[in-house]
């Protein structure tokens, strides 16, 4: 730095020192003669080598946070489905219930029917029967 920095106040500047072609601030709390250096084009491939192994975690904790969600919406989605079938099946109860109380009261109507034909054939078997005896007591008189 220059001795004439404004921003120094006068103080000493940190001296420079070069170790492996690459620049330290001796004094620095950031700089350990005992730790590997980086050279200058390196340093954001570490960087980003270093980011990259952080993000892995926040990288597996987002892909199942979305796995969750899809989850989650699946469920959703199933049981609504689910509700929308059950309505459908009850309302086809419901129908069936129905048809079935139609068919009974249909056969109840047959029967009905059918006890009324009987009926009516037997009066008129009766009335024909009758009618047989007069005609065969008027030949008789004649």
């Amino acid at each position: 730095m220059l001795e004439g920095d404004p921003w120094n106040n006068g103080k000493e500047s940190a001296s420079k020192e070069e170790d492996n072609g690459s620049l330290l601030l001796s004094g620095s709390k950031y700089s350990d003669p005992e730790s590997p250096q980086i050279e200058d084009g390196k340093a954001n491939e570490a960087s980003n080598k270093i980011i990259d192994q952080q993000d892995i975690p926040s990288k597996r904790e987002s892909v199942l946070k979305e796995e969750i969600i899809s989850l989650k919406a699946q469920l959703e989605c199933a049981s609504r489905v689910r509700q929308m079938l059950q309505v459908l099946n009850e309302d086809q109860e419901n129908e069936i219930l129905k048809l079935r109380q139609q068919v009974e009261e249909g056969r109840k109507s047959e029967e009905t029917l059918m006890k009324q034909y009987l009926e009516r054939e037997e009066r008129h078997h009766v009335e024909v029967n009758i009618l047989k005896g007069k005609l065969e007591e008027k030949d008789k008189l004649l």
